[in-house]
C-alpha cells in the first residue's frame, strides 16, 4: 500500500496567542507543511476563503468569532463541508469538547498541547481526508466504467444491425456506373437501427440516478432502461 503524501499540504492556524501561533507555524513548517496564520476568527475566515487550505487548526477562545462559531460558519459553505477541522481548546470538560464536535469539528486537542500530539492528529485527519477523496474518485471511475459497459451492451445490437444492412446493400448487384440496386427495405432497416442507437444515447445522456445489473463473468453494468424510466423529466 502506498504511503499517502502529506508534505506540502496547506494548514491554516488560527490563534490569538502570538506564542502558540508562532510555535505551531514553526513546528508544522518543519514537518513539511505549508502554514498560513490568522490572529482571530474573522481573519481566519477571510484567509481560508482567499487561500485554498487542506486543514484548519483553530483555537476555541478567539476574539470577534470564537472557534466553535467559526466551525459552524465554515460548515455552512459548500467549499468547506468536508475540510478537516481540529480545535485547540483550554476547556477540558466533555461538554465543551462535544460542543465543538457537534458544530462540525473533526477532532480537538486540549491545551496546553504536546506538539507531537498536534502533528499526529493533523496527519491522521489529512490521511482520512485523502482516503475519502480517493474512495470518491474510485466510485466515480467505477460509475464511468459501469456506464461505458452499459453503453457498449445496449448499442452493440442496433449498430451491428445497421452494419449488417449496409453490408447487404454493398452486396447488391451493380446496375451500371458503379451504382447498386439498393432495396428501400434495407435503407429503412438501417435507418431503424440507427434511430434505436440514437434513442439509447439520449437515454444515457439523461441519466441522473441509476442501478446496476449483474452479468456473466462478474460484470456489473448500468440498467439503462430502468435508469431512464426513473430519471426526472
Amino acid at each position: 500500500m502506498h504511503e499517502i503524501e502529506l508534505k506540502g499540504k496547506r494548514i491554516l492556524v488560527a490563534d490569538d496567542d502570538p506564542f502558540n501561533r508562532e510555535l505551531l507555524q514553526m513546528e508544522l513548517t518543519d514537518a513539511g507543511f505549508e502554514v498560513i496564520t490568522a490572529n482571530d476568527g474573522e481573519d481566519a475566515l477571510r484567509k481560508a476563503q482567499e487561500f485554498p487550505v487542506d486543514l484548519l487548526l483553530l483555537d476555541v477562545m478567539m476574539p470577534k468569532i470564537d472557534g466553535v462559531e467559526l466551525v459552524r460558519k465554515f460548515r455552512e459553505q459548500k467549499d468547506f463541508e468536508n475540510l478537516p477541522i481540529v480545535l485547540l481548546t483550554a476547556k477540558a470538560q466533555t461538554k465543551d469538547k462535544l460542543l465543538g464536535l457537534d458544530a462540525g469539528a473533526n477532532d480537538y486537542i486540549t491545551k496546553p498541547f504536546d506538539i507531537r500530539e498536534v502533528l499526529a492528529r493533523v496527519r491522521v485527519q489529512l490521511r482520512l481526508t485523502e482516503l475519502e477523496r480517493k474512495s470518491r474518485e474510485a466510485e466515480r471511475v467505477k460509475g464511468v466504467l459501469e456506464m461505458a459497459g452499459a453503453a457498449a451492451h445496449e448499442l452493440s445490437q442496433p449498430i451491428s444491425g445497421a452494419l449488417g444492412h449496409v453490408y447487404l446493400m454493398l452486396m447488391e448487384e451493380d446496375v451500371g456506373d458503379g451504382r447498386k440496386s439498393v432495396r428501400v427495405e434495407d435503407l429503412k432497416n438501417t435507418e431503424d437501427c440507427l434511430r434505436r442507437a440514437t434513442d439509447i444515447l439520449h437515454k444515457i445522456q439523461g441519466i441522473r440516478r441509476y442501478e446496476v445489473r449483474d452479468y456473466p463473468e462478474g460484470m456489473r453494468i448500468v440498467d439503462i432502461q430502468k435508469a431512464s424510466e426513473e430519471t426526472p423529466a
